[in-house]
């Protein structure tokens, strides 16, 4: 699998960043995505599923991801990818620095087939995305008040 590594700040404590990046429920307000559906339809555990489409250049893309870590108290995140146009997956932390904290994010991803071609133009559109929704997130979570 192809890494990227990105690190965002957020003026914000750890704890409520953690937990506006999983509530998944409310994904689509600030991620690029077409749709996101969550299974079981309840508390966010390990063994959750996660269903998302994305817009692509050659038409919708679907993507099944399990989740295999989360743990509140560390702000730690992992899923792993079972299914779709193409395999891709992350993990991420989130570290209190002076003004609020970071977060350390790593995608894996694995084209397929045709995809694989476009390997490198994959990874730049994915990091491109990424850095544009953790901006709106940013946004979204900075006009509101500080909390946890």
């Amino acid at each position: 699998m192809r890494r990227l590594y990105l690190d965002f700040d957020f003026n914000r404590p750890a704890g409520q960043v953690f937990n506006r990046l999983t509530d998944f429920r409310r994904l689509t307000e600030w991620r690029t995505l077409e749709t996101m559906r969550v299974e079981p339809d309840s508390d966010i555990t390990v063994g959750t599923k996660l269903f998302s489409t994305v817009k692509g250049p050659m038409g919708m893309m679907h993507f099944e991801n399990e989740i295999t870590e989360i743990d509140r108290r560390a702000n730690r995140y992992a899923d792993r990818a079972v299914g779709g146009t193409f395999l891709i997956q992350s993990n991420w932390t989130i570290e209190p620095i002076a003004d609020g904290c970071r977060l350390h994010w790593t995608t894996e991803f694995q084209p397929r087939g045709m995809m694989l071609l476009m390997a490198p133009m994959i990874g730049g559109s994915i990091r491109k995305g990424q850095l544009a929704d953790l901006a709106k997130l940013r946004d979204l979570i900075e006009k509101s008040p500080p909390t946890v």
